[in-house]
C-alpha cells in the first residue's frame, strides 16, 4: 500500500531526480530526459498537492498545469513550450524504440525542468527551497549539483 505524500516528500523526489538527470546527461541521454521529465512532474505535483489537489495521473498534472499556470498567465507561456519539449523527450527515451534522445536534447530538458522547479520555488520559497543553508553554489558544465538533498542554484 502506498504511503500518501506530503508537498515537501514530492519536492524532495523533484531535487533527487532532477539531480539524477544530471548524473546521467553524459552515459545516457535517454534515462536523463526521463529523470528531467519526472523532476518536473513531482515539482508540479508537490505544488498541486499543497493547494489541496492530489493529481495521481500524468494526464491530471499535464491538465492542471497548463489550466492553472500557463492558461491563467500565472506563469509565462514558455514554461508550457518547456514542458512540452521534456514530455517529449520522455517518450523518445522511454519508447522510441531505436530512436533515442541526443545529448544536447538532453541537455535542454534538463534545463527546462529547472525552469519548471524554479518557477515551483519562485511561487512558494518557504514551501519549497532550492537550496538549504548548508548548501554551497556549484557550478559544473552549467548543471546544478545536488549537495545534502537540496539542489544549489547555478546559472546556466
Amino acid at each position: 500500500m502506498r504511503k500518501k505524500a506530503a508537498p515537501e516528500d514530492l519536492w524532495d523526489r523533484a531535487l533527487q531526480t532532477l539531480n539524477a538527470a544530471r548524473l546521467l546527461l553524459d552515459t545516457t541521454p535517454d534515462k536523463s530526459a526521463s529523470c528531467s521529465y519526472y523532476a518536473a512532474m513531482y515539482g508540479l505535483q508537490a505544488i498541486f498537492l499543497l493547494e489541496g489537489k492530489q493529481l495521481e495521473s500524468h494526464a491530471a498534472v499535464w491538465t492542471a498545469f497548463h489550466k492553472e499556470r500557463i492558461k491563467s498567465r500565472k506563469w509565462p507561456e514558455e514554461l508550457g513550450e518547456l514542458f512540452g519539449r521534456v514530455r517529449e523527450d520522455r517518450e523518445t527515451g522511454d519508447y522510441g524504440g531505436s530512436a533515442h534522445v541526443e545529448p544536447e536534447e538532453a541537455r535542454k530538458s534538463l534545463k527546462a525542468a529547472l525552469a519548471i522547479l524554479e518557477a515551483i520555488h519562485k511561487e512558494n520559497p518557504g514551501k519549497f527551497p532550492m537550496a538549504d543553508g548548508k548548501s554551497r553554489e556549484i557550478e559544473r558544465r552549467g548543471i546544478p549539483v545536488l549537495i545534502e538533498n537540496r539542489m544549489a542554484i547555478v546559472s546556466l
